[in-house]
């Protein structure tokens, strides 16, 4: 079997959508599948990580524009989409699973990499609608995404499955804490321009000065949140970690007593998850994805604030929070089937029983939708110059 894996990001960058490509390209490495990651980024790379996974990078400048979709990309999943027999396209942007989708792929399969209601929200609607009636297969991280996708969109039940993000408890319970002073609070995210870490570095002033908040993650909003604790006369308190690999992300989560994750929309149940695993509290925004997880059994409690809420709200619930008993690390969770294994082994499972399926009823027309809704998606950055060139060179 020959697999490519479309991804709108990928290593150095680390999020959950990174994290779930190389679990899952490892994991059908491991079973005998030929891998072919194709991703986007500043620059061009090429890279042969392992012997049977091979990344290509493509870069979404062209000269002094930058596109939403690496014409690049497009143009090598165009005259090599018939070499693989699944597509899965793992991103958070309609932009690109529509110009994957132009590319006639024999059995495309849909991993969206944020929460169906962001997605499938304006001004994207309809692309995102033409998209996913052309898609074999999509797979949501959650029931609650299912449900959604499924009671918005008629004809998409049969083909819809849920495969939720592992959590890596051997790992976890290895990971030895670091030897930090004080309370030490947790922030895990994508640092940009929609990250939610700027409301966890405004409920520092309000806590105690034994209280540490840690900012996992990078990006190019990473100098202005730098900026922003200095005004705040906080830098003591504020340490910015960076983007790390999952062990010295585990060491973090053993270390932290009070984990926040406080997206506005489009949040991951997936860090929920894994902090209670860790034995960690949570303060998490008041989302419907939030709840789902914090319902699962066992794990460390989860306080919600409201979405948004003010610097002084997040500040309080972090000190109820540090202020709960901490479970025993890593031994409060167990729940079967959320290991990265069974993550891999359905997805496989999946692709398997597509390869010898038929499409499915209305992906023909669905396909055909996407034609003309080429030339209507608007920027992904809301440049108008590169929204031309992507009508002109990305998606034809």
């Amino acid at each position: 079997m020959r697999v490519a894996i479309v991804a709108s990001s990928f290593h150095p960058q680390r999020g959950r959508l990174e994290r779930r490509v190389e679990q899952l390209a490892t994991g059908l490495a491991g079973r005998g599948v030929e891998v072919e990651i194709l991703t986007q980024g500043p620059v061009r790379s090429m890279l042969n990580r392992g012997e049977r996974i091979t990344m290509r990078r493509f870069s979404t400048a062209v000269g002094p524009w930058r596109f939403a979709v690496s014409p690049k990309l497009w143009e090598q999943l165009r005259v090599t989409s018939d070499a693989f027999d699944v597509v899965d396209v793992h991103t958070r942007h309609t932009a690109l699973a529509l110009a994957v989708a132009r590319t006639r792929v024999r059995q495309l399969v849909f991993t969206p990499g944020t929460t169906m209601d962001v997605f499938l929200g304006r001004p994207y609607a309809r692309a995102s609608r033409a998209f996913i009636a052309s898609a074999a297969r999509i797979i949501c991280y959650s029931e609650l995404q299912r449900d959604l996708l499924c009671d918005t969109l008629s004809g998409t039940a049969e083909r819809t499955h849920v495969v939720p993000d592992g959590v890596d408890l051997e790992a976890l319970r290895a990971a030895r804490p670091f030897t930090t002073p004080g309370i030490v609070v947790l922030a895990v995210d994508r640092l940009d321009r929609s990250t939610w870490a700027r409301r966890a570095i405004a409920a520092m002033p309000s806590l105690d000065p034994e209280f540490r908040l840690v900012v996992v993650g990078d990006g190019p909003a990473r100098n202005q949140l730098v900026a922003y604790a200095a005004d705040l006369r906080i830098s003591p308190r504020v340490q910015f970690a960076g983007a790390v690999p999952d062990p010295v992300l585990y060491r973090w989560l053993q270390t932290a007593r009070v984990v926040v994750t406080l997206a506005g929309q489009g949040g991951s149940g997936s860090q929920v998850t894994e902090a209670r695993a860790a034995g960690a509290s949570v303060v998490a925004s008041d989302l419907p994805i939030h709840r789902e997880a914090a319902e699962r059994p066992g794990g460390g409690r989860v306080i919600f604030v409201a979405s948004p809420g003010s610097p002084l709200d997040v500040a309080d619930a972090i000190d109820e929070a540090a202020r709960v008993s901490v479970l025993p690390r890593a031994d409060g969770l167990s729940v079967p089937g959320h290991s990265w294994e069974s993550v891999v082994d359905s997805t496989w499972m999946l692709y398997r029983e597509l390869i010898g399926a038929g499409l499915p009823p209305g992906r023909e027309s669905g396909a055909g939708d996407l034609v003309g809704l080429a030339g209507q998606m608007p920027a992904e950055r809301g440049d108008a110059a590169a929204s031309r060139l992507n009508g002109a060179r990305g998606w034809r």
